[in-house]
């Protein structure tokens, strides 16, 4: 029993490890080796809200790269993602849209997900990489506390940065501020990966309706550079 919790606790370091990977290449402050690959914003989020509890530096600075680049998170496929696959980060989502909404440009964007999650009761919110409750001070965290979770006051520093669009891991934020928050910039970062896909499998992998996909990638056809292929049973 005992290898088994060092080897668990070994692998989930070597996951907070990759996560400071992925967010130091879309701009959180930090050093670690840069990630090449195309990342997920939305998908990274939620699971490094639910792994970030073990890492409290890591959860902090994601807050901070929000306050900059939180215009380019899609808040309706964070709201999809957390229904369809259950990630335990919905009290921890919604605290931080909470913070969000004070700003006034967020304020419609991120109210609506600050209102959705709560926990059932109170909880420290950081843990150790052991898993054990790291203390908390009487002065809580107004807005986590309303989530359940306790935590001192958040505070920002201010030092991380605009994602940089010529990176390949943060290619979809870069076609978002290009042409704005849809499903469109999601279909063209799956076709770009793959020879061919039907419509259903694109709405999984975007997490959003088929219909969704459907229209998206039936209007992109019109533009010459998607084609459709007809076969016996379905058009990919």
């Amino acid at each position: 029993m005992k290898q088994f919790l060092n080897d668990y606790n070994s692998f989930r370091e070597s996951i907070l490890s990759l996560l400071w990977t992925q967010w130091t290449s879309l701009g959180v402050s930090g050093h670690a080796p840069e990630c090449k690959s195309l990342l997920d914003p939305e998908a990274l989020l939620l699971f490094s809200l639910s792994l970030g509890r073990y890492d409290a530096r890591l959860f902090d600075e994601i807050a901070d790269w929000l306050s900059i680049n939180g215009e380019f998170i899609s808040t309706q496929r964070l709201a999809a993602m957390q229904q369809t696959y259950s990630f335990s980060s919905g009290p921890q989502l919604s605290a931080l849209a909470g913070y969000l909404s004070r700003n006034s440009e967020y304020r419609l964007k991120w109210h609506r997900l600050s209102e959705q999650y709560a926990a059932s009761g109170q909880d420290p919110l950081f843990f150790t990489i052991k898993g054990k409750p790291l203390p908390v001070s009487s002065n809580h965290d107004e807005i986590f506390l309303s989530k359940g979770l306790l935590r001192s006051p958040l505070t920002l520093r201010g030092l991380s940065r605009p994602f940089h669009p010529e990176n390949p891991a943060a290619y979809l934020l870069a076609l978002r501020a290009f042409m704005g928050i849809s499903a469109r910039c999601e279909m063209f970062c799956i076709l770009a990966g793959r020879k061919e896909i039907h419509a259903a499998e694109a709405a999984r992998l975007a997490c959003c309706s088929r219909k969704t996909a459907q229209n998206a990638l039936r209007e992109m056809s019109r533009s010459g550079y998607v084609v459709g292929t007809v076969g016996q049973r379905e058009k990919q």
